[in-house]
């Protein structure tokens, strides 16, 4: 389970390190070129992913909190349960402490704040943009995605 944690903390460590750097660094709204397909922008996020619901206001900051703080509950049963944690495939402990790190990552900037920073800006050719995000949407998204990788590989070991 300690293997588990570091993992979590590095991520969340990680998130909280750039934005805290973007902050520092950026304006609200100003968008930076990184790369010819990324640029740095600082924007709030008020709703859940892609800023979707961000129109719901203080709802949409009650339930979230709620659903992440029964993801991080759940997440440490499972870590706990039965004293299996041998048996948890490496892959399932790895993702699921990735997804750890960023659901810690967004729900402090929902709790500190009332909104998730996003900075992370990519577009092609000037025509496609795909919305605003920060690192700890790419360890929920990573995260998520092992997990459900590997429980389908095999149904029976977690």
């Amino acid at each position: 389970m300690l293997g588990n944690l570091l993992i979590a903390i590095i991520c969340f460590g990680v998130d909280r390190f750039s934005k805290r750097l973007v902050l520092a660094r950026c304006a609200w709204g100003v968008s930076y070129p990184i790369t010819s397909f990324c640029n740095v922008e600082l924007a709030a996020n008020y709703g859940v992913a892609f800023s979707w619901f961000s129109k719901a206001g203080t709802a949409v900051i009650a339930i979230s909190l709620m659903v992440a703080t029964a993801v991080v509950a759940w997440l440490l049963s499972e870590w706990l349960k039965d004293g299996r944690e041998c048996r948890l495939s490496c892959g399932y402990r790895v993702a699921s402490a990735v997804l750890l790190g960023g659901i810690l990552g967004n729900g402090v900037d929902r709790w500190c704040y009332g909104m998730v920073i996003d900075f992370i800006a990519l577009h092609w050719d000037n025509r496609w943009y795909f919305p605003i995000f920060n690192i700890a949407d790419v360890w929920i998204t990573v995260g998520a995605f092992v997990l459900l990788l590997v429980s389908g590989l095999d149904g029976s070991e977690r």
